[in-house]
């Protein structure tokens, strides 16, 4: 029984595969730290736009100021690797939103050479409807009064 020895290809092939693993693998860390600051980012505006509804005021410097105050208090160093960049309030009558826009920058060439660009950009746009409970409970008075004046008729 003779066995031949042959030697070389393992190597040849771990070579050849080692380094799409690697990068796969980190294409999953930054794709994990990514959507972790996405979802930190959309949760930190969630919970500025629940502090921000509780203001009992109709003036909308108020809410804004109010926003700030929230925004003041977070800690951006909770975040990753994402880069936090501006923010933009906007209060309505019946809304408040907030949008803002962070970046998560990949120093990696082989993982951004699709999209040509050295981040990964994302925004988070948030819309939080402003009930005014004067406004509906005036609302339903007046279709109670409608509702009234149409039973009379018949």
């Amino acid at each position: 029984m003779s066995l031949k020895k042959e030697n070389g290809y393992f190597s040849l092939e771990a070579c050849m595969v080692m380094p799409l693993v690697f990068y796969l693998l980190l294409f999953v860390i930054y794709a994990g730290f990514y959507q972790y600051d996405r979802c930190l980012l959309e949760q930190d505006i969630y919970r500025m736009l629940i502090r921000a509804g509780q203001v009992r005021s109709a003036d909308n410097r108020e809410v804004i100021k109010k926003i700030k105050e929230e925004d003041d208090r977070w800690y951006y160093d909770k975040y990753a690797l994402c880069q936090i960049g501006t923010k933009n309030i906007e209060v309505d009558y019946g809304k408040i939103q907030i949008a803002q826009k962070a970046a998560l920058r990949v120093n990696i060439p082989i993982l951004t050479e699709w999209s040509g660009k050295p981040e990964w950009i994302f925004e988070a746009n948030v819309i939080c409807v402003r009930n005014r409970p004067v406004d509906t409970i005036r609302k339903c008075r007046k279709v109670e009064k409608f509702a009234k004046k149409g039973k009379r008729d018949d």
